[in-house]
């Protein structure tokens, strides 16, 4: 059998021309080789399988098999390696812990060791248990004299409050029955108010039957004083005409010390006087009784405190 011959151009001796002579020009090339249907219908598949894997892959570092050898290599010495930065995530990544699987203790030693360790605060059950009070602004009991003239109603609103209604409303709701045994006698003791006149207020609240510690108070004030009184006195002064600065600081002393029946030196009847009227305007009757009921109001708390 004799050499087969080879393209001198291509080297080629699948070349079509297989040209043996200098006539290079009329080289084809050897002849492209052709795919099989099966071979490429295998690379699809297997293009596609490779796509299928890296779209599942899950997001961790290392794979369930690569979980297992490196954890079953740990031992208890290896594992004060790994770094102590609480604060990098990259520990969790390189230590392969799932996170996600409280079952496993081996998982729970890790996680403690990059976990900062939480400390208790030792005042922490007695925040629990301390529940803030409203704090409480103005004077505090028992109060001065000067106190009460300076401020009269927050005077007057804590000390009705907290002793005297506190002394009648057992069950601390806020309101105390019509009926009950000690209203009538607490209200007569604070008071200038008849037995009469108070039993017409107490009827303003017989359909609820009870009365509340704004109501209650809201007497005690309003007839602090004997108003009557408070009349006679201003005309036995003024002779019915309106009186002037003088005769009101005149009529307010006298009235003061006959009605009310306290013992306070010139300097303290001065201070009550002069906080309750105006030195610069006439007063007519209706604003001497007013006068007269703020006087007693002060005279009956400071009273009251050091009986």
């Amino acid at each position: 059998m004799g050499v087969q011959q080879s393209c001198i151009n291509c080297f080629s001796q699948t070349c079509p021309s297989r040209v043996t002579t200098d006539l290079v020009e009329f080289c084809e090339g050897p002849p492209k080789k052709k795919k099989s249907a099966a071979r490429l219908e295998n690379r699809s598949v297997s293009s596609t399988n490779k796509n299928e894997t890296h779209d599942s892959m899950p997001s961790t570092l290392a794979t369930e098999g690569d979980y297992e050898a490196h954890h079953s290599a740990v031992t208890p010495r290896d594992s004060n390696n790994y770094s102590a930065d609480l604060n990098n995530d990259d520990n969790y990544r390189n230590a392969d812990i799932d996170l996600n699987n409280d079952d496993n203790d081996r998982n729970k030693a890790l996680m403690a060791q990059y976990e900062p360790e939480t400390q208790r605060d030792p005042y922490e059950d007695q925040q629990q248990l301390y529940v803030e009070e409203p704090v409480e602004t103005g004077p505090k009991m028992p109060f001065t004299l000067d106190q009460i003239v300076g401020d009269l109603e927050v005077c007057e609103e804590k000390y009705y409050r907290d002793i005297i209604f506190a002394e009648i409303d057992f069950e601390k709701a806020g309101k105390v029955e019509l009926d009950h045994a000690l209203l009538r006698e607490s209200i007569l003791h604070t008071s200038a108010i008849t037995e009469g006149i108070l039993e017409t207020e107490l009827l303003k609240h017989i359909e609820k039957g009870c009365i509340e510690f704004h109501e209650f108070l809201h007497i005690i004030r309003e007839f602090a004083c004997n108003r009557d009184e408070a009349v006679t006195t201003f005309y036995r002064v003024g002779e019915g005409d309106d009186l002037t600065p003088d005769e009101t600081q005149a009529a307010l002393s006298m009235f003061a010390i006959d009605e009310l029946h306290t013992k306070y030196d010139q300097a303290q009847w001065h201070v009550i006087i002069n906080s309750v009227m105006n030195t610069r305007s006439f007063a007519n009757v209706d604003t001497f009784q007013h006068q007269c009921n703020t006087i007693a109001r002060i005279v009956r708390l400071h009273r009251c405190q050091q009986q």
